[in-house]
């Protein structure tokens, strides 16, 4: 039997998000705009929200919940009085990426040896500790016999077989999700860039003995992906990648979820190379690539099919520049507000202006 079991995180209770400003716009719009019964709750949630430099996460599950289940019409007091398309499009993308972080982290501490990452506290299996059973069940039947048999206190496991899988992935199942593509409208990039002859090992071998130079506790076992999420971003302070992290920093986007997207280096036109995304919680993902010129590992974020905002050359935040920068891309005005949250990459286009950008020496 297939369980669909929609598991809280523990990891989020605490954390916070802050309002998009095309998301906040948006709702003191609405609070200005709006002329009907203002003793309703939905109005005053709509300040409280306003008043928020963040929402807690307990918060964007009561909105998410409250969008789920509304069974009346866009139109309705009660659905403009909740943020609308707007809100309802920010929080579910912030909820599914912030959840698939969680995922991730723990599936990179499974794989760094951690067994139990997966496992709620209350469902580890702890008999391995004599002193510390999981579960005890006294016997009722022929109590003096089992006494003298030692086996008055029976300690019990039971296994119950249960698939989970993430909301997001539930979605996918059971639902239509459209997603976008932009930046398709121009050339890839024209060359202007060298690279060095390496191979994939020797690659692999050099981010190794930074890996190794720079290692601590957390660093767990190597892997590309690893790597990636620990070294690419800007702001770690290593000599060795001071280039690549410059580069990156061309095109405005946050690390805080950053991945390799295939945790191998691969090989095009006889340059070697990672491919990877990263983007903030609020933020489309963009893919960027990292590269050896013969001497140092660079960066480049290619434009040509990125999800990424030329005009103000940032990823996608679901501001209102964004808003404005769909309108040139060919998407329908009545989908711009499902189009905000739901840019992707498109990682052939993204490597063909790699290729274009970057050629061997």
């Amino acid at each position: 039997m297939l369980h669909l079991i929609f598991e809280g995180n523990q990891e989020l209770n605490n954390r916070t998000f802050p309002l998009p400003k095309g998301v906040r716009t948006h709702l003191k719009n609405t609070l200005d705009n709006y002329s009907g019964d203002k003793t309703v709750d939905g109005y005053k949630r709509l300040n409280n929200v306003l008043d928020m430099n963040t929402i807690s996460y307990q918060e964007m599950k009561r909105i998410k919940n409250f969008f789920d289940n509304y069974k009346g019409t866009p139109k309705s007091a009660e659905f403009i009085l909740n943020g609308g398309e707007p809100m309802m499009t920010w929080v579910n993308n912030t909820l599914n990426t912030a959840t698939k972080a969680v995922k991730d982290f723990k599936q990179a501490k499974k794989d760094a040896g951690m067994s139990n990452a997966f496992i709620k506290p209350h469902e580890k299996q702890r008999q391995i500790r004599k002193d510390k059973p999981t579960q005890a069940k006294i016997q009722s039947k022929d109590v003096a016999k089992k006494i003298g048999d030692n086996n008055a206190i029976r300690f019990e496991h039971k296994e119950r077989r249960v698939i989970y899988i993430s909301e997001n992935v539930y979605r996918q199942l059971t639902t239509e999700n459209k997603h976008y593509t932009v930046n398709l409208d121009i050339e890839p990039a024209k060359q202007g860039r060298t690279a060095g002859k390496i191979s994939p090992k020797e690659f692999e071998n050099k981010l190794r003995e930074i890996w190794d130079k720079y290692q601590d506790k957390y660093s767990g076992k190597f892997s590309i992906s690893h790597f990636v999420y620990r070294y690419c971003r800007p702001y770690k302070n290593i000599p060795e990648l001071s280039e690549l992290h410059k580069d990156l920093k061309k095109v405005n986007f946050d690390f805080e979820n950053c991945d390799s997207i295939d945790n191998e280096v691969k090989v095009t036109n006889g340059i070697s190379y990672v491919m990877a995304y990263a983007g903030g919680d609020w933020e489309c993902p963009v893919l960027f690539f990292m590269y050896w010129d013969g001497s140092k590992f660079r960066g480049y974020v290619p434009i040509y099919g990125n999800a990424v905002n030329r005009k103000n050359n940032s990823a996608f935040a679901q501001g209102d520049e964004d808003r404005e920068f769909l309108k040139t891309q060919n998407i329908p005005e009545d989908e711009i507000e499902k189009a905000i949250g739901n840019i992707d990459y498109d990682k052939n286009a993204c490597l063909k202006d790699f290729k274009s950008r970057v050629k061997l020496k």
